[in-house]
């Protein structure tokens, strides 16, 4: 500040006190101002930052892998379990065919002792194109 002190006093009397005034404002407005250390800083949390986000990136890369690896075992599950629900409805069908097959040879006797019906022409139970035809009865 003595340096600048030693200019003021070379103006003019009239001159010094606002040349004063001006060297107070503009050293006030330096403390304002972003130092060096201030800019050291700001770099330091600019670094650390640019750090998080290269392992946020990775880690969403790594969910986005296990994402895929998630849908591919999903469309997997979904293929097993449409198969198993065609495997159950085949079983379905078979155990429905055996069940028919044993009530159908005990009817007669059943239809015969509790409602006295007499079965006197059977017809054979067929499978036409995919569909079940049940056996019909002729009863007297």
């Amino acid at each position: 500040m003595q340096i600048y002190s030693d200019i003021i006093e070379s103006f003019p009397q009239e001159l010094q006190p606002p040349m004063l005034k001006l060297m107070d404002r503009l050293r006030e407005e330096t403390l304002d101002t972003v130092k060096r250390s201030d800019f050291e800083g700001l770099k330091g949390v600019v670094t650390a930052l640019a750090e998080h986000v290269s392992h946020l990136a990775l880690a969403q890369k790594e969910l986005a892998e296990a994402q895929k690896k998630t849908e591919e075992a999903l469309r997997t599950v979904i293929k097993e379990q449409k198969k198993i629900r065609k495997d159950f409805g085949g079983l379905s069908d078979s155990i429905g065919y055996t069940l028919e097959d044993r009530a159908i040879r005990c009817l007669p006797n059943i239809l015969q002792k509790d409602f006295g019906l007499k079965i006197v022409e059977r017809y054979a139970k067929k499978k036409i194109e995919g569909l079940r035809v049940y056996m019909s009865f002729q009863l007297v």
